[in-house]
């Protein structure tokens, strides 16, 4: 079903936050949610109470485990992927798994995109990224989160020149842009 990517080029400005409320009004409004923490900083398992130690898809990366399996079901409703608790090598490691392999996160994503019923929400990283490479072209929806900060202004024209990783690996820009 559909994949829903919520980036930024910069970090703070509350696109994990926006993830999850995305994530429980959808489940309120009665679809089957499942959000996908692709950021290190581990943080869309605070919207949900969940512990820090909690593994994720960065802890085992290479072990053949699913997603679906590491799913946590929260009284929310909404099943949170955590990305794990994970050390900076540890980090570059699975970044350069999803770099060498190319269609590794597609293989990832391809069983919860074939539910009809289930709409998939990632929280990516700050700033261009592998994930990016492999998932912009998968999404349905891309949100592209700013504050209505000076910094955020300041970036607005390099985002509308496509300087950005919508532009660079799927030829598209965020609507609100053109």
């Amino acid at each position: 079903m559909p994949l829903v990517c919520l980036t930024s080029p910069k970090g703070g400005v509350g696109r994990t936050t926006l993830a999850a409320t995305l994530g429980v009004a959808l489940h309120r409004l009665g679809r089957r949610v499942m959000v996908v923490d692709l950021d290190r900083q581990n943080a869309l398992r605070l919207n949900f109470e969940l512990p820090e130690e909690l593994s994720g898809i960065a802890d085992e990366f290479d072990s053949g485990r699913h997603w679906r399996d590491r799913a946590v079901e929260t009284p929310a409703g909404i099943a949170p992927v955590p990305f794990g608790a994970v050390s900076a090598a540890q980090a570059m490691r699975m970044s350069t798994q999803v770099a060498q392999n190319p269609g590794w996160l597609g293989r990832q994503l391809r069983p919860l995109l074939d539910e009809r019923d289930l709409v998939v929400i990632a929280d990516m990283p700050a700033g261009p990224s592998v994930f990016n490479v492999e998932i912009d072209p998968l999404a349905d929806l891309h949100l592209l989160v700013l504050l209505a900060d000076a910094m955020s202004l300041a970036l607005l024209p390099k985002l509308q020149h496509g300087d950005f990783v919508f532009a660079e690996t799927t030829g598209c820009r965020p609507s609100a842009m053109s």
